[in-house]
């Protein structure tokens, strides 16, 4: 139908560039280089030339996180998934739950884990159940331990 739309040489109220647009998405959907259907949505996912890239960003929120994962590994136009962490860590709640959710994913596909800044603690256990795990040189991997806080 969005073919015949662009066929149909009707003038249109759109800039050149959201036209040109507009006209390559069409042409990608019908020659099917782009979804068919509508990929999985959640704030921590995002999907790239069929990676699904779990952002787990400062303290580990597990239950989004545990859904992200899933979502995406169960998602037939993602071929691996790419755990995007800069994480301190987080609560001890959730994570072993999480670290799960990663270890069942990379049995359905290639889960790799990638920092620039943090992957300690919570996060370090939840990447180290992936396939692989990458920093850059500047990273700071590991600090494996558990604070316990109180007043006194």
């Amino acid at each position: 139908k969005a073919l015949d739309i662009l066929r149909s040489r009707q003038p249109w109220l759109i800039t050149s560039e959201a036209l040109d647009h507009f006209v390559a998405r069409t042409a990608a959907f019908a020659t099917g280089q782009i979804f068919r259907e509508d990929p999985p949505s959640h704030p921590l996912l995002d999907i790239d030339e069929r990676i699904g890239i779990v952002h787990l960003h400062g303290p580990l929120s597990t239950e989004d996180a545990i859904t992200a994962v899933r979502q995406t590994a169960t998602y037939e136009k993602v071929d691996a998934i790419l755990l995007d962490v800069d994480s301190p860590g987080g609560t001890a709640m959730g994570t072993a739950e999480l670290a799960e959710a990663v270890a069942d994913a990379s049995q359905e596909k290639f889960v790799y884990a990638f920092t620039g800044g943090l992957m300690c603690r919570a996060a370090y256990w939840v990447a180290s159940q992936s396939d692989a795990i990458y920093a850059s040189p500047s990273a700071r991997v590991g600090s494996i331990g558990v604070i316990i806080p109180f007043l006194d």
